[in-house]
């Protein structure tokens, strides 16, 4: 009888919830999007190890004085 209840219970349960994404939620996605397209963009007009390297170098400036001033870019 167990059995046929579990069944019962999977079979016919509760429907699926829609994807309700918050607000916050739908804002992070939009900057991480943001942020990839403007780092495909700034990598395709790397023309040397050099320009990558201070690119890097003024990354690691800018988002240490990001976290010291205690939030995220």
């Amino acid at each position: 009888m167990f059995l046929y209840c579990l069944v019962a219970a999977l079979l016919f349960g509760y429907p699926p919830q829609k994807n309700a994404k918050t607000e916050e939620q739908v804002a992070a996605q939009r900057q991480a999007s943001q942020v990839a397209l403007r780092m495909n963009e700034l990598a395709a007009h790397i023309g040397s190890e050099a320009d990558a390297r201070s690119w890097m170098r003024s990354r690691k400036c800018s988002l240490t004085a990001c976290l010291l001033r205690g939030h995220a870019e």
